[in-house]
Formats: structure tokens, C-alpha cells, sequence
């Protein structure tokens, strides 16, 4: 048995002894397929990774069907590792072979990359030499060759025992066995070895490449650097002249000032000699009139609401002011005129100037002017707006409703829900007729972005007055746009009436006269997405002209010139319908309109008037932003919307300190919701397929009106009256 095992091994050539592996038990074919049964998410991976490996697809290279279903497709043609079933040497069968040394003569020992097939390919193909070429494995053979030769001798040698054969002849092998593991190992590291080389050459060939890359970014870098350089010199020239032209315009400009220093000196003089003689002029003409303003009538009897002990302790202290103004009219009247306004005597003579107090057709809890459902019109006449509740009527000044806070000069802030909006009594004219000449509205779709408010412009006409009230109407709709058109609002339409009364007593004032009716109507409006901006607009604008465009937002500067201010207008407001003797007629009326006029010049320039006005637009702001919290969107800041609305208030007090520092009067009037459409006093801003006579003459309604109408009377001219209609009312028909 054991001649037969070691006769088997001599003819192996010497391999290791063999042993038996036994095989492992292999599934049938059909239990195998079943377990392995690919699921529904897999097919569907599989399915899908056909679009996959269509990414990487060259249009002139080899199909993945070139390769085989080897798992190298695509990979070059290096050789692919050989399968273990293929290898005798390498199978589980027990009658495998020993692997004799040349078996290792295309093997490496870095075959588990495609990097290596590739480089034992390149050196099979001439790059590289066979093993069996290389003198180490010759000389391993012819080793193992004469070890397989010294056996066989052994073998053939009589008297050799046949242990000591075998023991010799294991010796032999295991010899040969370990020089052959010696050599593959050598051979493996310098393969190795000559790899890393391999890989160390590529590595500098990229090295340099990345160099020859930097050296020329930076010889582009350098070109752009020396093209910088240019131009940096040509740009220095160019300041260099620069400079040198600004030195000569400021030396021109100096020259120039000093002609317009000269120049303004002559001007000035010849300027006082016209004034003199304008002040001559209109002291001749007024001349006449003097006596007819020395007296005004005084009542017989107190006005209803008045304090008799009030009304005598007034009466008492006027009369010598009449009395005075009686005596010094003759000589106080060619001189008024030409008197400069800032000095203290000026101001003392025009404080102290008599003006009665009025009848009952004055400002009063006695006042019973028309009503709001009938609203006659008035030739340029001054009359009540009407109020929001019936049951509270005007305080005895005409300025404030009874029980009503008063401002008191401090510049403090009125608490709004404590005070009715409604009640403060106008000044300026509603009006409903008169000449006007050519209309001078704006265009249907209003574009704010070319008009501005003239507030370094003396004088003001009527392009000005236009120009102002367009800008503002353009702030109060930017202010509207970012804080009131994105629902959901801090309040909803159906609970204002119980939440916020105020406001809702507001909104009422603005629609039609029955209040049932008003608050469905109003409700609609404010519900509808299209017309919602609207009626906030129309609240904001009528505020300020009811509360700002008005001579009595100068109140509250001084005792001494409130008392003035008061005078003057209630002789402005005595212009009523059938008023008596006491009404000022045409030059009168441009009389007290000019003095006013004075009076409120000299608040605006006095050192104190920035803090008033700062006063007048912070309690107007406060005011305006309670009344309209309600109706902003619920994630609207507090502090950027009172921003907003003290840019408007700044801009209504711009407009008002002008207007009534020019000497002219601007009249406005709302017409009424639900009255018929008038294209002659009215501007649509819906259905504008039609034309406004069509909508006349089919007797469209009113359905709110955004804006009023505006007018301007300018009487500085004493020879004519001239009238202007600014503006029309923007509103909104319905059929």
C-alpha cells in the first residue's frame, strides 16, 4: 500500500501528498430555483437598471455582449481570472493533481483587480517576460528535477530500506515544496514591486501635467495682471485731468457766485422798490373799504349753548378792541401790508385786530345747518359735513363736540376712542357749483411715479395743489397695498360693529344715510376682494380732509394766536345762505384769508414750529392707525404700519401749511353713496367699457366714492375772481 501511494506520488513530479476533500451535499435543481425566486421590488430594480447601464454606453465600443456574462463587461481586453470549476488544481474533486511549478507561470498574485489583468497582460504581449522564461524558475526546476532524479535513484539503489526511502523521499518533496514557495514569493514581491513603480510613474505623470497646467494659469495671470497695470495708468491720467478740470469749475463757480452776490443786491433793491409800490397800489385801492371793516355786528342776545356770563365777559373785552381798530384803521391801513410779519409789532396789531363774535349762523350747539340726506350746494359757501350719530352735537368754540378732549397746545395725544370723528365741524367748502373751467382729473389707471409735493415752491397754483394731492392719494394706496389686502384680517367684517364701534361707526359715516342699509352695504363692500382697498382708501382720504385740510389743525400752537385763529375763522364760516350784514363780502373775505394766511406763516417759521407740526402728525398718526387696526392683515407689524401712516399725515400737513400759507381756498365735496352718476363732477373706476355719458344717461348709481372733488378759488387778484376744478370724484357705479 505504501509502495503503490509513494510510486503515485514519484509520477506527479513531485507534488505534496494528496488527501480526499469530501464534496458537499448540492441542492436538486428545482429546490435551488425555488428558494432563490427573485421578489417583485427586485424585478422591478432590474427592470429599471436597464435605463442604468444605458448611461455609460459608447456609441464605437464594444457591447456588453462582447465580454460574455462573465461579470467584466465593458472592462478592455485584458484577460479575465479563470473560474475555479475550470481549474484541476482548483476544484473540490479528490482525484485533483498536484500543481506543478509551471502552473504559476501566468498567475499573479494581484488578480483581484482589473488593473493587475491589464498590467500581466501588457507584459504578456511584450511588456513583461513569462516566468518560465525567467532564470529563478529555471533554476527552481533544474532543483527539483535533480531532487525528483536523487529519488528515483534512491529507489532503484538496492539495500535501501523502504521507511528510510520514504522518509528521505518526504524530505525531497517537502524541499522542493518550500523552494518552490520561495521562489513564487520573490516573484510576487518583485511583480509588486514593479507595480508600485508603475503606479509611481503615472502619479508624476500627473504631477506634471497639474504643473504644466499652474505654470500656464500663471503666465495668464501675469498677462492679466500687466493688462490691469495699463489700464490702472490710463485711469490715473484720466483723474489727473479730472482734477484739473475741477479746479477750474470751482474757480468758475466762485466767479459766478460773486456775479450772483453783485447781482442779488441789485435785485433786492429793485424788488423793494416793486413792493412799495404794489403796497401803494393796494393800500389806494382798499382805501375805500377801510371804514365798512371797522365795526362788525355783535348780537343782541348770547348764542344758544353760550354762558350768558361767558358771552358778556367776551363781548366786554372786544369792544375795545373794536373801539381801537376804529381809530388807528385809517393809519394802521396803507402800512399793514408792507410790514414784515416775523416782528413782534406785526403780530401784536393783527392779535389784536377786532373780529365779533358771530350770530347764530356760527359754529355752535345751536347750528342747524342742513342735514347729511339733503346736502343743498353752496356756491363757494362754508357749511357742517354732518356727523356720524345724531344725539351729540357741537361744543361751544365750534371746534370740538361737547365733553370732547381739546388739545391744548402741549402736543399731547387724543385718545381716540374718546372723541368723535364725526362732529368736528369744516371750514373749507363742499361745494356744488359755481364756474369752473376745463376739468383737470387724472387718467383712469393713476400713475404716481411723476408727481411729487412742490414743498420748496412758495407760492402755489393749481398744477401744484394737483400735483400734491395725486402724490398723496399714491401714499395712501401704497400704505393700503402692504397692510390691508392679505386676509386674514386682526378682525373679522362681522363683529366689528360689537369689537370695534368706532371703526364701524367710521365705515357707516361713509356709505348711505339709512344706518340698516349703510351697514349691509358696507358689509358687502368690505367682503369683496375687488373693492375691500377701496373703502379704506376712501377712509384715510376723508379723514385728512376732514381733519387736516383745515385751518383748525393750527390750533392748539398759543393762547395768543388760537384766539386769533378762532377769530378769523368763524368769520370765514359766516358765509352761509342768507347770512345777514355780518357776511364778508370779495375783498373782505381775501382779507381774512390773507391774514390768516399770516398767522399761519409765522407758526411754521417760528423755532417752535417743528416741534408743533411734529406734535399735529404724531397725534393725526395715532389717531388714523387705531381707527384702522382692525381692518389690517393679521401678520401686519404695529411699528412699520404707523410708519406708514405718519408718512401720509407728513405729507396731508405738507399739503395743508401750503395751501393755506398761498392765499387761496381749495373746496372738496363728497357726493353721496347711491346718488345718480354725474360725468361732469365724476370719474368711474369700474365698468369702463362704457363711457361716463353712457352711464349717465342710463342712470348708473353711486356705489362708493373714493376721493372727492376738488376746486380752487384764488381771489389775490382784486380786479377778477378765478376758480379751477382740480380734480374729480373718483367713484365706484353700480347699476
Amino acid at each position: 500500500m505504501t509502495n503503490s501511494s509513494s510510486s503515485s506520488s514519484d509520477s506527479s513530479g513531485g507534488g505534496a501528498p494528496l488527501r480526499s476533500i469530501p464534496a458537499s451535499p448540492k441542492q436538486g435543481r428545482r429546490e435551488q430555483s425555488k428558494s432563490d425566486s427573485p421578489t417583485d421590488d427586485e424585478m422591478a430594480l432590474v427592470r429599471a437598471s436597464s435605463a442604468f447601464h444605458q448611461i455609460g454606453q459608447c456609441s464605437g465600443g464594444q457591447g456588453n455582449n462582447g465580454q460574455g456574462n462573465n461579470g467584466y463587461g465593458n472592462q478592455g481586453n485584458y484577460n479575465q481570472p479563470p473560474k475555479r470549476d475550470n481549474d484541476p488544481f482548483m476544484s473540490q474533486t479528490p482525484s485533483r493533481p498536484a500543481r506543478p511549478v509551471t502552473a504559476f507561470q501566468n498567475r499573479s498574485p494581484y488578480v483581484s483587480t482589473p488593473a493587475t489583468y491589464r498590467l500581466q497582460q501588457a507584459m504578456q504581449s511584450g511588456g513583461g517576460r513569462d516566468n518560465s522564461q525567467q532564470p529563478v524558475f529555471q533554476e527552481s526546476a533544474a532543483i527539483q528535477q535533480i531532487l525528483i532524479l536523487a529519488m528515483q535513484y534512491l529507489r532503484i539503489t538496492p539495500g535501501v530500506p523502504s521507511h528510510v526511502a520514504d522518509n528521505i523521499q518526504s524530505s525531497h518533496v517537502d524541499a522542493g515544496q518550500r523552494l518552490n514557495g520561495l521562489v513564487t514569493r520573490v516573484d510576487r514581491d518583485y511583480r509588486g514591486m514593479q507595480y508600485e513603480v508603475g503606479e509611481a510613474r503615472l502619479q508624476v505623470d500627473r504631477v506634471q501635467k497639474e504643473l504644466d497646467a499652474r505654470k500656464k494659469q500663471v503666465g495668464e495671470s501675469q498677462a492679466e495682471l500687466q493688462k490691469l497695470a495699463r489700464y490702472r495708468e490710463s485711469q490715473d491720467k484720466k483723474i489727473k485731468e479730472l482734477e484739473k478740470d475741477l479746479r477750474s469749475a470751482q474757480e468758475e463757480l466762485k466767479r459766478v457766485r460773486e456775479q450772483n452776490k453783485r447781482f442779488k443786491g441789485q435785485d433786492e433793491s429793485h424788488l423793494k422798490q416793486v413792493q412799495g409800490l404794489e403796497n401803494e397800489i393796494k393800500s389806494l385801492r382798499m382805501s375805500s373799504d377801510s371804514k365798512s371793516m371797522a365795526l362788525v355786528k355783535v348780537p343782541d342776545s348770547p348764542l344758544a349753548g353760550h354762558n350768558s356770563a361767558d358771552k358778556n365777559a367776551d363781548t366786554a373785552t372786544l369792544m375795545p378792541m373794536l373801539l381801537k381798530y376804529s381809530q388807528e384803521s385809517g393809519a394802521t391801513q396803507n402800512s399793514r401790508y408792507s410790514e414784515n410779519f416775523n416782528s413782534d409789532e406785526l403780530l401784536r396789531s393783527n392779535l389784536n385786530r377786532p373780529y365779533a363774535a358771530q350770530d347764530a349762523r356760527s359754529y355752535g350747539n345751536s347750528f342747524s345747518g342742513p342735514s347729511r340726506n339733503e346736502r343743498p350746494g353752496t356756491r363757494m359757501g362754508y357749511r357742517n359735513h354732518g356727523s356720524f350719530s345724531s344725539n351729540q352735537s357741537a361744543g361751544p368754540s365750534g371746534f370740538a363736540p361737547a365733553g370732547m378732549p381739546r388739545y391744548s397746545g402741549n402736543n399731547s395725544t387724543l385718545n381716540p376712542h374718546h372723541q368723535d370723528l364725526s362732529r368736528m365741524p369744516t371750514i373749507m367748502t363742499e361745494s356744488g357749483g359755481g364756474p369752473l373751467n376745463k376739468h383737470k382729473g387724472l387718467p383712469a389707471v393713476d400713475d404716481y411715479s411723476d408727481t411729487y409735493i412742490p414743498r420748496n415752491k412758495e407760492n402755489w397754483n393749481d398744477q401744484d395743489i394737483t400735483a400734491a394731492f395725486t402724490r398723496l392719494y399714491g401714499l395712501v394706496e401704497g400704505y393700503v397695498a402692504n397692510e390691508h389686502c392679505n386676509a386674514p384680517f386682526k378682525e373679522p367684517d362681522v363683529t366689528l360693529a360689537k369689537v370695534e364701534p368706532l371703526t364701524w361707526e367710521y365705515i357707516l359715516a361713509i356709505g348711505l344715510t339709512n344706518r340698516v342699509m349703510s351697514a349691509n352695504h358696507m358689509t358687502h363692500l368690505l367682503g369683496q376682494e375687488a373693492v375691500r382697498h377701496y373703502v379704506i382708501k376712501r377712509m384715510i382720504v376723508e379723514y385728512i380732509f376732514k381733519k387736516m385740510i383745515q385751518p383748525q389743525v393750527f390750533l392748539g400752537f398759543s393762547p395768543e394766536v388760537d384766539s386769533h385763529l378762532r377769530a378769523l375763522q368763524e368769520r370765514m364760516r359766516s358765509r352761509f345762505p342768507g347770512a345777514g350784514p355780518g357776511r364778508p363780502q370779495g375783498k373782505q373775505r381775501q382779507r381774512i384769508i390773507e391774514d390768516h394766511a399770516k398767522v399761519v406763516q409765522h407758526i411754521i417759521t417760528t423755532p417752535e414750529g417743528k416741534d408743533y407740526r411734529t406734535g399735529i402728525v404724531e397725534r393725526h398718526s395715532e389717531t388714523l392707525l387705531n381707527i384702522l387696526r382692525p381692518l389690517r392683515n393679521s401678520s401686519s407689524d404695529e411699528h412699520e404700519a404707523l410708519k406708514s401712516i405718519r408718512i401720509v399725515v407728513n405729507a396731508a400737513w405738507a399739503i395743508t401749511s401750503k395751501i393755506w400759507c398761498t392765499g387761496v381756498t381749495v373746496h372738496f365735496f363728497f357726493p353721496e353713496t347711491g346718488s345718480k352718476f354725474s360725468f361732469g363732477q365724476m370719474r368711474p373706476m369700474n365698468h369702463l367699457h362704457m363711457s361716463p355719458e353712457q352711464m349717465q344717461y342710463s342712470q348708473y348709481r353711486v356705489m362708493l366714492v373714493v376721493v372727492p372733488t376738488l376746486s380752487l378759488r384764488d381771489d389775490r387778484d382784486l380786479d377778477s375772481l378765478r376758480t379751477a376744478e382740480l380734480m374729480k370724484a373718483d367713484v365706484l357705479v353700480m347699476k
